[in-house]
């Protein structure tokens, strides 16, 4: 479990960096699916900016059942 936390938190850095690119609009909810040693996790993204135009960022794992 500690290498897909890893691997989670990897992700989630890559997407808050190419938040502050500003090249493109990202907002809305992005799906995927990880694979971690032939497991196919899935994993949903959701982004949006506040009223103060400040960047939220969450995610969720539905395979996980947390």
């Amino acid at each position: 479990m500690n290498t897909l936390l890893r691997k989670v938190f990897g992700i989630c850095s890559i997407i808050f960096l190419f938040l502050e690119s500003g090249a493109q609009n990202i907002t809305g909810t992005w799906k995927g699916t990880l694979n971690v040693q032939g497991n196919q996790i899935p994993l949903v993204f959701h982004i949006k900016k506040d009223s103060a135009k400040k960047w939220i960022a969450a995610f969720e794992s539905p395979g996980q059942h947390i």
